[in-house]
């Protein structure tokens, strides 16, 4: 299983972190989707699978869990379990894989991709391409280390937006839920 340190070192601007999640922020990440029983969950940037675990155990036994992730050795490293569809692409292209593998829209779009460190116009598409994989009342759950990037994203596409912040993790992170209203933002 690839180490998420060594992956940092090897591409700081895909990986984004130097630790994995602690079990506070994977909670944080898992209860905004709890209250949906959703059918079809969408993991951003899973890397070595700290978040997907959680995901897979708050699951309905008939739901789905896709994981996107760009790096191929940590996408090749996540477990393997029935609920889980692991897809090596750019979260950019979300609907188009929804779209593959004939989900629909989804339920909720979990991020742990570091924005900060990925230009602003693939910023803008990955949170756009979030949206439009979202079925109306879907929710976009996403952790940062920084408040700086995400919340002009959040406010142009969702409209309105919460924010959490998790003080046991390593760095202190903050998590990001909006709700995928009817029109849009």
């Amino acid at each position: 299983m690839p180490n998420i340190l060594s992956e940092f070192l090897k591409d700081w601007r895909t990986t984004g972190t130097i630790a994995p999640s602690s079990r506070f922020l994977q909670q944080g990440m898992v209860a905004p989707i709890r209250p949906l029983h959703p059918k079809t969950v969408v993991e951003l940037g899973p890397g070595t699978g700290c978040i997907t675990t959680p995901l897979l155990n708050a699951l309905e036994p008939k739901a789905n869990l896709v994981a996107v992730e760009i790096n191929q050795r940590l996408a090749s490293g996540l477990p393997p379990h029935p609920q889980l569809k692991v897809v090596c692409d750019s979260a950019a292209n979300l609907p188009a894989i929804l779209e593959q593998l004939a989900l629909g829209p989804a339920d909720a779009v979990i991020s742990g991709l570091p924005f900060a460190s990925l230009p602003a116009a693939l910023r803008d598409e990955i949170v756009q391409a979030s949206w439009q994989a979202l079925r109306p009342g879907g929710v976009f759950v996403a952790f940062q280390y920084t408040p700086l990037v995400l919340p002009p994203l959040l406010r142009r596409h969702f409209g309105q937006f919460k924010v959490r912040p998790v003080l046991i993790n390593l760095p202190p992170a903050l998590v990001y839920t909006a709700v995928r209203r009817e029109s849009g933002a």
